[in-house]
């Protein structure tokens, strides 16, 4: 199945007592969230820079049909050891990907120590500063990854920003959680909500000033979908069809 340029991203795993076992990750590009963004204050310096906090941003998505909202999640809303990992490969926008495409990733997990573990939820808005936001999955990243786009050199842009990171894999370890109480989380990857954006402090002598900057994941990025399925878990009646024995299903 082809997943490139598709919307939601569906991420997590999932025991389902026909189908068996299924997980789904997302891999995609980050971009600048505007045109020529300074993140330095011009009168200041990267050694004035104090990273705060760098936080991955999850919008779930809001699916309707028939006039309905539909819930965000495929199965239950149990918890989920989430991970991030840096892809090696260049994605392409205008390229064909299949949920079978490999991923290739370096194995250091891009979630900060400690808030791997994830439990959805798509009713309570969240507090986003002073502003209150719709309900999102935040999963803070290790505040080192802020340091590469600090240490950019001239006007940022996105193909500087795809030197530094060339996208990011988000998944889930199935090892660490009963798949039995997980689901199937759906976000939306298309308007802009969904990104990564660093908290960060300009810090001089006499004053300290609060600032913060966001990268966007949405349409415009390149980025797929894989998914891994598990039919050895499925109902027998299906298990026996797959492995080529389809008389249990024929009719007279």
């Amino acid at each position: 199945v082809r997943t490139d340029k598709v919307n939601p991203a569906v991420i997590g795993a999932y025991d389902d007592p026909i189908f068996g076992f299924t997980k789904a990750g997302h891999i995609t590009q980050i971009s600048l969230s505007g045109n020529n963004p300074t993140l330095i204050p011009p009168s200041s310096s990267i050694d004035n820079i104090e990273v705060d906090s760098v936080i991955l941003v999850l919008d779930y998505s809001k699916l309707v049909s028939s006039n309905d909202t539909l819930s965000p999640i495929y199965g239950g809303n149990g918890n989920q050891y989430f991970q991030v990992f840096e892809i090696t490969d260049i994605l392409n926008r205008d390229s064909v990907y299949y949920e079978y495409t490999p991923v290739n990733y370096l194995q250091d997990d891009l979630v900060k120590s400690g808030f791997n573990m994830q439990t959805p939820n798509i009713v309570d808005s969240v507090l986003d500063g002073d502003v209150m936001m719709p309900p999102q999955m935040r999963i803070p990243l290790n505040e080192d990854l802020a340091d590469r786009f600090f240490a950019i050199e001239g006007t940022l842009n996105d193909l500087k920003i795809a030197e530094v990171i060339k996208g990011i894999y988000i998944t889930v370890d199935e090892t660490q959680f009963i798949t039995e109480n997980s689901g199937l989380n759906s976000f939306d990857i298309f308007t802009g909500g969904s990104r990564v954006t660093m908290y960060y402090r300009n810090v001089l002598p006499d004053t300290s000033q609060s600032l913060q900057y966001s990268f966007s994941i949405k349409s415009a990025t390149g980025k797929f979908e894989s998914f891994e399925h598990n039919y050895s878990m499925a109902s027998p009646s299906l298990a026996q069809q797959i492995s080529g024995d389809i008389t249990s299903g024929a009719q007279d």
